[in-house]
């Protein structure tokens, strides 16, 4: 049953990395889609899942009664508990990622004399970042699915190597270069 739900998260784990990938590479009523998570959160309050206590009870019950169909109720229950963890897992996983915390980048200002030489400067420092997801894909040579698994792991955010603008990433190359160089498994 275990491996069932390790196949489970995977293709849970697929789908999110998938949407998110989409909605990086899409416009998007933010609005809408924090609406339609909560209705099917509310939907799922509505189907009956057992909690752990209860799951221990049934295992409790089945050692006494060594029953063959009590046991395969009770690994199905669990099961069955388990994989709405998981959906609750990824559902509030999306919640997080459309927070405010991932608001689009607002809208530049007039530029002035003291901005147009902090670009220049910009410019300089941009031939050393990996931008967006696509861009890391490009540049590690995997899929966009790939790279977002990598930024989303979160590995490269602790190392101080990837950062986020909005709702945009930002790799350093050098860093990133410096990284894979020490360590050549570190995003597999």
């Amino acid at each position: 049953m275990e491996e069932t739900e390790i196949a489970y998260q995977r293709i849970l784990d697929k789908l999110y990395n998938d949407a998110v990938v989409e909605l990086l590479s899409s416009s998007f009523d933010k609005d809408l889609l924090i609406k339609r998570l909560g209705e099917i959160q509310d939907s799922q309050s509505c189907f009956y899942c057992p909690s752990k206590e209860g799951i221990q009870g049934r295992r409790d019950e089945e050692k006494q009664s060594k029953s063959d169909s009590l046991k395969q109720e009770t690994d199905y229950l669990e099961f069955m508990m388990n994989c709405v963890v998981l959906q609750r897992h990824y559902l509030n996983r999306f919640r997080e990622y459309l927070s405010d915390n991932h608001i689009q980048e607002a809208a530049e200002p007039e530029p002035t004399e003291s901005s147009l030489k902090s670009k220049e400067k910009g410019k300089e420092e941009d031939a050393n970042i990996i931008k967006g997801v696509e861009g890391l894909a490009k540049y590690l040579g995997c899929g966009k699915t790939k790279a977002q698994e990598i930024l989303n792991s979160g590995v490269l955010k602790r190392l101080k190597i990837a950062y986020q603008t909005g709702n945009r990433w930002r790799v350093k190359k050098d860093k990133l270069d410096e990284l894979l160089n020490n360590n050549p498994t570190a995003l597999r």
